[in-house]
């Protein structure tokens, strides 16, 4: 039996579903309630993580070569209008 701190009672049944029961309020094991969670939350991470098709090296060299490209033309485009609109309010000033 595992006690919220709401005074509520944990009570499970063979049938995975939880009969809630009022308690006295009592603190006790809630930590272990959310601990099961967190391992069974890895355990299925871990099992999808398994599922993932995961690209090869040669792809993400490539893919890493063109986001800096990508990354680079974009500076570059936004600097050349930014000096561009820069000069025009200066001229305009």
């Amino acid at each position: 039996m595992y006690t919220l701190p709401l005074g509520i009672d944990f009570i499970y049944v063979k049938s995975n579903i939880m009969k809630l029961k009022h308690s006295q309020g009592c603190f006790n094991l809630l930590s272990n309630f959310y601990f099961m969670g967190l391992i069974q939350y890895i355990k299925d991470t871990i099992t999808e993580m398994k599922h993932v098709s995961w690209p090869t090296q040669k792809q993400t060299t490539i893919f890493t070569a063109l986001v800096i490209v990508i990354s680079l033309l974009t500076a570059v485009y936004l600097g050349a209008f930014d000096f561009v609109f820069s000069k025009i309010l200066e001229m305009a000033v």
